[in-house]
């Protein structure tokens, strides 16, 4: 066991996102409104807040959230132990829900693709529903992507949609290109307020025990979905 030293970008860049504090969205949110054509919205309660990055040539949207369930300001040390990433706090997690979707997110970039990182999705995806309710605007550029995908699902291998209604083109797209099983069960997440008209699923990110200070990233998966949504997205270019 020892502390994670990332061996390539993907890494170095997870591991940003990991050390960045786990009580504050600032942060993040003021990195990805680096971008260009990206803009903050802010309502007037806690939660109600996002950046929504879009892009001319999009084929879809991919989605993370910015909050995490831990009001620690600690700064905490990654630990790494072959290949399983976790937190040198005995109280603390890492925050991998949802930062290691962010990292995705981020890493993904400069893919034909519009990024939305919300706040206020461990609260009942606040910062989406916000969204939908008073961004009308920002709604229907979503919806006019080929798919949206969310990168907030624990463990390796699974795909959630819950109750939104996707054509079952989509749906063996997913398990084709990320070779992931379907899942039931669960509460909602930022895509079910999202995907009105437009197919969604929210993708396993390698991460287990979200929510306790035992939670942990399992590093290949995590790399695993990222290098299959960029599989994906080959995919969908030459559609």
């Amino acid at each position: 066991m020892g502390v994670f030293v990332p061996k390539n970008e993907d890494e170095q860049c997870l591991n940003e996102f990991l050390n960045m504090p786990l009580s504050s969205t600032k942060e993040i949110m003021n990195k990805f409104l680096t971008l260009p054509n990206s803009k903050f919205f802010q309502g007037k309660q806690e939660g109600q807040s996002f950046v929504f990055v879009q892009k001319d040539d999009a084929l879809i949207t991919i989605v993370a959230h910015a909050d995490t369930v831990f009001n620690s300001n600690e700064k905490l040390e990654i630990l790494n132990e072959n290949g399983k990433i976790f937190s040198s706090n005995a109280t603390v997690g890492i925050g991998a829900d949802d930062r290691a979707g962010c990292a995705i997110c981020w890493l993904l970039k400069d893919e034909p693709v519009n990024i939305l990182i919300t706040s206020g999705e461990e609260v009942g995806a606040v910062g989406s529903y916000y969204l939908k309710t008073n961004h009308p605007n920002i709604l229907k550029t979503i919806s006019k992507s080929k798919c949206v995908l969310q990168f907030d699902r624990k463990n390796g291998n699974e795909f959630r949609t819950y109750n939104i209604k996707v054509t079952e083109k989509f749906k063996e797209q997913i398990k084709t290109y990320f070779n992931f099983v379907e899942a039931f069960g669960g509460s909602g997440t930022d895509i079910v307020n999202l995907c009105q008209n437009v197919d969604g699923a929210n993708l396993s990110i390698g991460y287990y025990n979200q929510h306790t200070p035992n939670e942990y990233l399992v590093l290949s998966e995590w790399q695993s979905t990222l290098n299959k949504t960029r599989t994906f997205l080959e995919m969908l270019k030459k559609v």
